[in-house]
């Protein structure tokens, strides 16, 4: 679905990426996880536009710069990990998921409408809706933009570090939701996270990044199987039945 060829990224004369090379599976979920510095962030925004690379990225086998920006954000929708907070009511920022298919009257209609009501019920943010975004928790904040990203509705998601700042039950709340996503409704999902023992138990596949390169691409099997997270990370795995957990 996504296809990365020789990639390579330079910030202020420093070489950031080098070389990626990537083919994100459809209808997967694929995690990115690496050392902090390890570049995950900037891979992402390089496949959202906001850096300039040389190399080429395809979304299904059309090369991403070639997309408007309307029809791109119909295929992908992003979730960065640093998020403004306006002075904004969270009822408007979630129409705003809306906006790549509303047209030129910008007017919501039945379906918009049905979409935005089926998340608003879906997390239970209905007492959030009259509120500004400023004046909501981090967490909180957090979640409506994730249920935004779900109102778009996009072929794929990509998510930097989705849960920061939430609770236990919210990051377990968006987990399970993304799950649901790729299993009932087809969405192919990318996310980065630097929870490691978390991560392994959500992915089908798994990308670790290590000084701006691919160090590991496969399933999250073998890449236990292979001890790539103790290697590039050098930590130690415990074993508890079916539970594994990476310490130092």
């Amino acid at each position: 679905m996504l296809k990365i060829d020789d990639l390579s990224l330079k910030l202020n004369n420093k070489e950031i990426l080098k070389n990626i090379n990537l083919n994100i599976k459809e209808n997967k979920i694929t995690g990115i996880i690496g050392k902090n510095a390890s570049s995950k962030t900037s891979l992402i925004r390089c496949i959202n536009g906001v850096y300039s690379y040389s190399g080429k990225i395809y979304f299904k086998d059309k090369l991403i710069k070639e997309y408007n920006l309307k029809d791109l954000a119909k295929k992908i929708s992003y979730l960065p990990q640093l998020l403004k907070y306006p002075h904004i009511l969270t009822s408007e920022i979630l129409k705003m998921g809306r906006s790549p298919y509303t047209g030129l009257n910008e007017r919501l209609g039945e379906e918009d409408k049905e979409i935005i009501n089926k998340t608003i019920e879906r997390f239970q943010i209905e007492p959030l809706l009259d509120k500004y975004l400023d004046e909501l928790s981090g967490g909180q904040r957090q979640l409506i933009y994730f249920a935004m990203q779900i109102i778009q509705d996009a072929d794929l998601l990509i998510l930097d570090e989705p849960t920061s700042f939430m609770d236990i039950n919210f990051e377990n709340l968006i987990l399970k939701t993304l799950k649901e996503l790729n299993k009932l409704e087809n969405k192919t999902i990318v996310i980065v996270m630097h929870n490691i023992n978390k991560i392994i138990k959500y992915v089908d596949e798994l990308v670790v990044l290590d000084n701006g390169e691919v160090s590991f691409v496969g399933s999250v099997n073998d890449c236990i199987n292979n001890k790539v997270i103790e290697k590039v990370f050098n930590l130690k795995k415990y074993q508890f039945d079916d539970t594994i957990i990476y310490e130092e």
